[in-house]
């Protein structure tokens, strides 16, 4: 008879024990983070999926955006904007040439958060461009902040931004996109005032903006 008790009293906490588990694991998924970026995910009825958006008529990845040129004086001679290669998450320049302060090169894309979750970037990769046509890497630097989507290579500066004049760069844990929006997005390429105000032709090619977004 106290055998049978005993039985009965280790099954009942043997099952409060796994009852315990089972809870505390649905607790933990239900209250965790959940922690996506960079592709396109669909779990349950939640979707991820945040990149730039492709322009219309254009049915796949990769495709070239023309850049357009602009100076002081409307003065373009001597600058030379070659194209922007888009992915879902990235952008290559290619034959980048700007000869005196003032010349500039301007692109225009959209970024769209098409999934269920708000998004904001999470990681920022810049690869530095080739100098001059050769296989040499020009040295790049961030503006003080490496946060900000904006890195000065030589006479060269490159700014990823907001808004068309590019006074609001994209900033790394910065505001966030919302679930089903756009973010018109624009990449200015100019010769970087800075350095001096003497006329230099410089070339560059192969600078890379690559965009991890993560959730808000």
């Amino acid at each position: 008879m106290k055998y049978e008790k005993k039985k009965k009293l280790y099954i009942i906490i043997l099952v409060l024990l796994v009852t315990t588990i089972l809870v505390s694991v649905g607790y933990s998924v239900l209250s965790s983070t959940l922690s996506v970026s960079y592709s396109s995910v669909q779990q349950n009825n939640i979707k991820w999926d945040v990149g730039f958006k492709l322009p219309d008529g254009q049915n796949s990845f990769p495709y070239t955006v023309d850049g357009q040129p602009t100076s002081y004086n409307n003065n373009t001679t001597g600058i030379s904007c070659g194209t922007a290669t888009v992915t879902r998450y990235a952008i290559t320049l290619s034959d980048i040439k700007v000869s005196k302060p003032g010349d500039r090169c301007q692109y225009n894309f959209v970024i769209e958060n098409s999934g269920d979750i708000n998004s904001k970037l999470t990681v920022f990769n810049f690869i530095s461009p080739k100098k001059n046509g050769t296989s040499t890497s020009e040295t790049c630097e961030d503006p003080g902040d490496p946060t900000l989507t904006e890195r000065i290579c030589g006479k060269i500066r490159y700014r990823f931004c907001k808004d068309s004049t590019c006074g609001t760069r994209f900033q790394q844990g910065g505001s966030p996109i919302a679930a089903g929006a756009t973010q018109t997005a624009y990449l200015r390429v100019y010769y970087n005032d800075d350095v001096n105000l003497t006329e230099t032709t410089t070339y560059q090619n192969g600078a890379k903006f690559e965009l991890t977004w993560g959730q808000n």
